[in-house]
C-alpha cells in the first residue's frame, strides 16, 4: 500500500507568505495636521490676534489725526506629551529562523511605531484637558476638543439626531467667525448618517491620486463651500468636528527616534520615544457638534 500524506513525515509546513494583522493603524487627525516650528519648551506657546470687523470709514477734508491704543495679542499654549514604547526579544528567539519574518526586531519596531501613532491619535482626539504634570504626574497635551470653546453646538446633554441643518449650522458658525472650514471629522456611524442625509451634496469618491493613504475622502458641498468628510474609527458617535485644517499643527520638542537600550541579559531591548504637542490656533475657526445619538435616519 502506498504511503499517504496522513502518515508522511518531514513535511514542509504550509504557511502563507502574508502575516495578517486585523488591528487598524489609521490615524486621520494625526496625519491631517501639518508640522509647526519645533517646540523649544515643555510649555509651548503661540500668539493670536483678531481683526476688528468692518465699519464705516469716511473722513472730511482736513480732519485731525486720532489714534487708538492697539490691543495686545493673546498668548495660547499647550504642553508637550512624552510618548514611549519599549520592546524586547530574547537572543534565542532572535536567532530562530522564521517562515516570513527575516528581521524580527525590525518587524517589532514597525509594530511599535504604529502603536505609538495610535496613542498620538488617541491623545489628539480624547484629551479634554491639559495636564501640566509634575515629578510623579505625566504631562498631557490638550486635544482638539480642549481648545474648541466658542463653537460648541450642544443640546444640553439631550441626545439628538445629526441633521443636514445641524451640520450646516456648524459650518455657518465657523464661517461667520472668520474661519474657512474644510474638514468634517466623524465616526463610521455618523459617516453613514451623513451619507443617508446628503445624497445630492456628497461626491462619493475622489480620484485615488487625490487621496492620502490614511484617509478615505468624500466631499460635502453645501452653502459654504466644500468640506472633506474624514472617517475616524477612534471617534465616538456623540460628536462631529468641523475643522479648518490650516490652523492645526504638530510641534515636536523631540522627534520620535529609536533607542538601543543597554544589554542586561540574554535579550535585546529597544524603544521608541518622542515628545510633541499640538497647536489648535484660532479656535473660532473650528466647531464641534455635541449630544448626537448616532442613529441612522429612517426612510
Amino acid at each position: 500500500m502506498a504511503t499517504t500524506q496522513y502518515n508522511a513525515t518531514a513535511k514542509v509546513p504550509d504557511i502563507t507568505k502574508l502575516i495578517t494583522c486585523i488591528s487598524p493603524d489609521d490615524t486621520p487627525l494625526f496625519s491631517l495636521m501639518g508640522t509647526a516650528a519645533p517646540a523649544t519648551q515643555v510649555l509651548h506657546s503661540w500668539e493670536e490676534e483678531e481683526l476688528k470687523g468692518p465699519e464705516k470709514n469716511a473722513q472730511v477734508e482736513g480732519f485731525t489725526y486720532t489714534t487708538k491704543e492697539i490691543d495686545d495679542s493673546d498668548l495660547k499654549s499647550n504642553v508637550t506629551q512624552i510618548f514611549y514604547k519599549g520592546y524586547n526579544i530574547t537572543d534565542t528567539n532572535k536567532a530562530v529562523k522564521r517562515q516570513n519574518i527575516k528581521d524580527v526586531l525590525g518587524h517589532k519596531m514597525q509594530q511599535a511605531m504604529k502603536e505609538i501613532g495610535l496613542d498620538c491619535e488617541y491623545a489628539i482626539l480624547n484629551n479634554t484637558k491639559k495636564v501640566t504634570g509634575g515629578k510623579t504626574v505625566a504631562r498631557e497635551m490638550g486635544g482638539v476638543s480642549y481648545f474648541i470653546k466658542s463653537n460648541r453646538l450642544g443640546n444640553g446633554g439631550v441626545k439628538r439626531a445629526l441633521t443636514y441643518g445641524l451640520l450646516n449650522d456648524a459650518i455657518e458658525t465657523v464661517f461667520g467667525c472668520g474661519g474657512s472650514p474644510n474638514v468634517i471629522v466623524c465616526s463610521g456611524r455618523n459617516k453613514r448618517v451623513l451619507s443617508g442625509l446628503l445624497p445630492l451634496n456628497t461626491e462619493r469618491s475622489q480620484a485615488a491620486a487625490n487621496r492620502k493613504v490614511s484617509l478615505r475622502i468624500d466631499i460635502f458641498e453645501g452653502d459654504f463651500g466644500r468640506q472633506r468628510v474624514v472617517t475616524n474609527r477612534w471617534m465616538g458617535n456623540d460628536s462631529v468636528y468641523v475643522l479648518s485644517d490650516e490652523y492645526l499643527k504638530k510641534a515636536y520638542l523631540r522627534p520620535f527616534k529609536k533607542i538601543d537600550l543597554p544589554k542586561k541579559g540574554s535579550a535585546t531591548e529597544k524603544a521608541i520615544e518622542g515628545e510633541f504637542t499640538i497647536e489648535v490656533r484660532a479656535e473660532k475657526a473650528h466647531a464641534v457638534i455635541c449630544d448626537l445619538n448616532g442613529e441612522l435616519p429612517t426612510a
